[in-house]
């Protein structure tokens, strides 16, 4: 017995030892953890989820059309049905599984990318830290998006891009290719940094021009062979290749659009602006408050995706003009940086309205360089413990707030999600006939009642007075109404439509709730009707 213990223990130790020595392996078991945590806290999916989820099932039931039909970029579906059939989870657990593993990932990248910058074993430490409690990164854990998969993928990528650059060699050049074409596949965006990020290559002088293309051909190497790959498929197969080639021309429709703004859309703006907001003396603010907007956005998404404490940070670094980076990886995140910049631009000016995860990208190269400032930092604060200066009570307050600030993604009051949501539309899967029609105004409650094909539509609208008053009562059976305390409408219209008393009701701490009625159904016998009507 003692020596089954003893070994136990020497396995037990070895394990630690190997966690211990590289700090990765922990920064991803921290990574895993967060993300159940996450789910844990909020279980109920997302709507781009859903559509991701019943692509999945169309393609699982060898439903291609389906599928195409739900989503045209048909990567990430695929990638669930696949975890789903390898594993017997359900699909959603399955994406849930995939978040996890590219929330990993994506640690495990940025760790080893500072540490290729340049960085020291005090450097490593911090980024761990600085990418395991990412609050814009830990918010999306629970959400089921093909944008875990593509900054997986487009940071690795950028990992052996950079080693590329420091060691040009075939192993280097053709795992940059694969990873940002398998970026690419997660979103049409990569085609960019695909075709792009290889051009920095013109200000290395000391290559030769004929190295610089060959170090041109050599990253390019996959592309060249996918692209005939491609032409051939579009020549034999041309129906389907046009029929399935989703997004492919996104990113010109995206630049069509963006040309169009430039041209016309922005005159229309300024003359809106002159005729809504100024007047004949100040008209001539019109061109610069339309060009202020999108500016605002930009600035707006950076400071609230990075974090204002990490906005400060990067500013005293570029104030200080001091380089952390290893010879070319600077060069490489500058151009990223720009890239990425034009990019964001190119998705605002047509809609002014940007998403956070869309500039994440962006966010991501910026905060590889928040570890060597700390590091700096933290080297300037051992220095002053033996001076007397009042450095040291400002590096105590910087790790009070990076403490905070670290903490933001992962803190949220139990109760205040969307599972009320999900425990609502299981209820009605559960209690109510698969025939019955079914009104609701949340796609999430058309999905957990069983119904994973349906697009949907853009169901998440509250439902205002005007609104009530124009439901086709005598079409539906079933009314799931789902209401933001915020925008609740006057109870006397909801008594007028539907009647005093919901059949059931399902609410979080915040007060939301979704109120489920059935048409001529009276407060008194409510539940009974429905349970004689689910027993036939």
């Amino acid at each position: 017995m003692k020596f089954i213990r003893s070994e136990r223990n020497s396995v037990v130790n070895s394990i630690i030892n190997f966690c211990a020595s590289d700090v990765r392996i922990v920064a991803m078991l921290l990574s895993f953890t967060f993300s159940y945590w996450m789910f844990y806290i909020d279980p109920a999916i997302n709507l781009d989820g859903i559509l991701y989820v019943g692509a999945a099932d169309h393609l699982l039931r060898g439903d291609i059309q389906g599928a195409y039909s739900l989503y045209s970029w048909l990567f990430y579906p695929w990638l669930i049905a696949s975890v789903s059939k390898l594993t017997g989870l359900g699909l959603e657990s399955s994406a849930h599984l995939l978040t996890a593993f590219f929330s990993a990932l994506l640690t495990y990248t940025f760790i080893t990318l500072v540490r290729d910058l340049g960085g020291g074993r005090t450097t490593i430490l911090i980024a761990a830290f600085v990418i395991v409690f990412q609050s814009e990164l830990n918010e999306t854990r629970s959400s089921v998006l093909r944008d875990h998969g593509f900054w997986a993928f487009y940071l690795l990528s950028i990992l052996y891009f950079v080693r590329f650059c420091i060691h040009p060699c075939w192993r280097y050049a053709l795992a940059w290719n694969l990873m940002i074409i398998i970026a690419t596949l997660f979103r049409i965006e990569g085609v960019v940094f695909l075709i792009l990020v290889p051009f920095v290559f013109l200000v290395y002088r000391d290559w030769p021009f004929l190295t610089k293309i060959k170090r041109f051909v050599q990253v390019h190497s996959l592309n060249i062979v996918s692209l005939i790959f491609l032409f051939v498929i579009a020549i034999y197969k041309k129906e389907q290749f046009y029929i399935y080639s989703g997004r492919l021309l996104e990113p010109l429709s995206r630049l069509s659009m963006f040309w169009e703004e430039l041209t016309v859309g922005i005159n229309e703006k300024i003359e809106i602006v002159q005729i809504m907001l100024l007047n004949s003396l100040s008209d001539e603010y019109a061109f610069t408050i339309v060009l202020a907007i999108p500016l605002i956005i930009f600035f707006d998404k950076i400071v609230k995706t990075m974090t204002p404490l990490y906005v400060v940070i990067f500013g005293y670094s570029i104030f200080k003009k001091k380089n952390y980076f290893v010879k070319k990886g600077l060069s490489v995140l500058i151009w990223l940086i720009i890239l990425n910049i034009i990019m964001i631009f190119v998705f605002i000016l047509p809609q002014f309205f940007l998403q956070s995860r869309f500039v994440y990208p962006l966010v991501l190269i910026l905060l590889l360089m928040i570890p060597f400032i700390l590091t700096d930092l933290y080297d300037k604060w051992k220095v002053s413990k033996t001076t007397t200066s009042r450095y040291g009570w400002l590096f105590y307050i910087l790790c009070i707030l990076l403490v905070i600030n670290s903490l933001e993604g992962l803190v949220s009051l139990p109760g205040c999600s969307d599972s009320y949501v999900k425990d609502a539309g299981i209820w009605l899967q559960n209690n109510i006939p698969p025939d019955a029609r079914l009104y609701t105004n949340n796609a999430k409650i058309i999905y957990y009642r069983g119904n994973l094909r349906e697009r949907p539509s853009g169901f998440r609208q509250n439902i205002t007075e005007k609104q009530l008053e124009t439901i086709p009562v005598n079409q539906y059976d079933y009314f799931a109404l789902w209401l933001k305390h915020k925008n609740y409408p006057d109870p006397q219209k909801i008594l007028s439509v539907f009647g005093p008393i919901p059949i059931q009701e399902f609410r979080n701490r915040k007060n939301d709730v979704v109120l489920i009625y059935k048409r001529g159904v009276n407060a008194n016998n409510s539940m009974e009707s429905v349970e004689k009507e689910c027993a036939q």
